[in-house]
Order: C-alpha cells, then sequence, then structure tokens
C-alpha cells in the first residue's frame, strides 16, 4: 500500500564540492538513481524536476525545469548542466533543489509491479554541501534485500 505520508528517509551528504552547484547535486541523484535501478527497484522513464534560487530571493529561479530520461541510461550530470545553463536566468545562484521521480517495482504474487509514489528521491545543493535523500511511501518491499532475497 502506498501512504500519503512518509514511511522511511535515508539522507546522505557531503561538504566540500566546490565547483559547479548544478553538477554536484545532479551528480549525486542521479548517481543515487542508477543504483535504485541497478537493483530492480525502479524501472522505465523518469522525471527530472530541477528549481534553482537566486541567492538571497528564495522566491526568485534563475531556472525551474523538467527532464524526461530513460532510468536505464540517463544523461550525465554535465549534461543536464548544459541544458540548464540554456535557460538559466541571469543573476546570482543560490541553492538548487532536484528530485527524480519514477515507478517503482515490487514483488507481488503475480511478479514484479510498478507502483507510483513509492519513492521519492531528492538532492538539494548549497554553497560547497550537496544533500541526497531517499524517502518511500510504502513497506512493501522493506523485507526484500536488493538482490530480492528475504531479508534474514
Amino acid at each position: 500500500m502506498i501512504t500519503s505520508t512518509p514511511v522511511a528517509r535515508w539522507t546522505w551528504g557531503r561538504f566540500g564540492e566546490a565547483g559547479d552547484q548544478v553538477v554536484g547535486g545532479l551528480r549525486g541523484l542521479l548517481a543515487a538513481h542508477v543504483v535504485l535501478w541497478g537493483h530492480g527497484l525502479v524501472a522505465g522513464l523518469a522525471l527530472l524536476s530541477v528549481t534553482i534560487n537566486e541567492a538571497g530571493k528564495s522566491n526568485d529561479h534563475l531556472f525551474v525545469g523538467e527532464f524526461e530520461f530513460d532510468a536505464a541510461s540517463p544523461a550525465s550530470a554535465e549534461q543536464f548542466a548544459e541544458r540548464i545553463r540554456r535557460e538559466l536566468r541571469p543573476g546570482e545562484m543560490g541553492s538548487v533543489f532536484a528530485d527524480a521521480r519514477s515507478d517503482g517495482l515490487v514483488a507481488g504474487p503475480g511478479g514484479i509491479l510498478s507502483e507510483r509514489r513509492l519513492f521519492r528521491l531528492g538532492s538539494s545543493t548549497v554553497a560547497d554541501y550537496v544533500g541526497v535523500d531517499l524517502v518511500t511511501f510504502s513497506d512493501v518491499w522493506m523485507p526484500v534485500r536488493p538482490e530480492r532475497k528475504p531479508a534474514a
């Protein structure tokens, strides 16, 4: 069952991510998405949403957009960043928020089932800190380890 509130959340981050804030945030997000895909937990097309706020003006956006990508072979963070730069409004970049949405896969009695809103995968980049978080709205897959064997 998919709930309206999160069941579990995992967050990880790192400081010292100097350089391009857009690339830094997208790199962590896409790497996590590829891991989920590699373990058979997401499939098909995914939607990447990106919002870049202007420094000191949290309600002013330099960029808001979405990109569809194939979960099996997403474009690189650098390729997405280049597409974003073409549409980026002038101004000083503050924070970068991104999330990837795709259907989740769960083992059911009749085989593998596709579920909407199983996960939310997001990233935030502020200055030299990049954080990535994974939120799940179901516990249906928790008794199964990533290699799809029952948990001990």
